[in-house]
């Protein structure tokens, strides 16, 4: 499930969002738009997963960098335009030159028309994370809070905008997730629809599927989706109607 940042926002593409637009739920749920919904909203599983990882060895390198400054800014140069990195380190997260046993630091870029890999990206995305039992290599458990503040991406492929926040829990292998965004796409219409749990998702990294959880899609009109996670797939149902399995295959 391990992926590049880039290839995860693609994932996500289907599901963007405008804060400047996105004032409510303007999509009115159906039963024709529903298996959709429901489908491509558990892609914020691999993100945080991907972040869990990825950002923890960043951690590891650009907070020891910065250990001698409570903030820190980085500009980097794209393939045009530019990003701005700046990072807030506790005081008590580091250790001569590595991390301490314990700390928290949170980590924001700034987008500025930058383009890599075919992709533009602008707005920001700010990354916090708090550690405990660090031991020179990794952490006993880690918390990830992933607030994304007008972000937008495109590419040849489709483009995508996003906010909101996730959260996550990670101790060992396992890991649990909320989240609340807006969200809004060519695939609705320009139309918008909130996401979030109601029941933190949770899995294990080496499983292909979550084991648990539950969320709910809201629409206008006071439509709704509410589903959740079983053992061989999701069930949902719209508006409170009749239940319906979508299987893991279909993911």
């Amino acid at each position: 499930m391990k992926k590049t940042i880039s290839t995860v926002i693609a994932t996500l593409a289907i599901l963007g969002c405008s804060p400047e637009e996105a004032k409510g739920p303007s999509l009115v749920i159906t039963d024709s738009n529903a298996k959709a919904l429901v489908t491509n909203s558990l892609a914020l599983t691999d993100f945080a997963e991907d972040y869990s990882d990825i950002g923890f060895r960043s951690l590891q390198d650009t907070g020891t960098r910065s250990a001698t400054r409570a903030t820190e800014s980085f500009t980097f140069s794209c393939d045009s335009g530019s990003q701005t990195m700046t990072i807030s380190v506790d005081d008590s997260a580091i250790s001569g030159d590595d991390l301490a046993a314990n700390g928290s630091m949170s980590i924001t870029t700034a987008f500025n028309n930058c383009v890599e890999f075919g992709e533009t990206s602008n707005g920001s995305m700010t990354i916090t994370f708090g550690w405990t039992g660090y031991d020179g290599y990794d952490a006993s458990t880690v918390s990830l809070v992933i607030d994304f503040d007008e972000f937008e991406t495109s590419s040849s492929e489709g483009s995508a905008s996003m906010d909101g926040k996730l959260n996550a829990s990670i101790s060992g292998d396992s890991v649990s997730m909320s989240f609340n965004y807006l969200v809004s796409a060519t695939e609705t219409g320009g139309e918008t629809i909130r996401i979030k749990t109601t029941s933190n998702i949770v899995f294990n990294t080496a499983d292909a599927y979550p084991s648990s959880g539950a969320w709910r899609i809201e629409g206008a009109e006071d439509t709704f989706i509410t589903a959740t996670i079983v053992a061989n797939g999701v069930e949902y149902s719209v508006n409170g109607g009749q239940t319906v399995l979508v299987a893991w295959d279909d993911y």
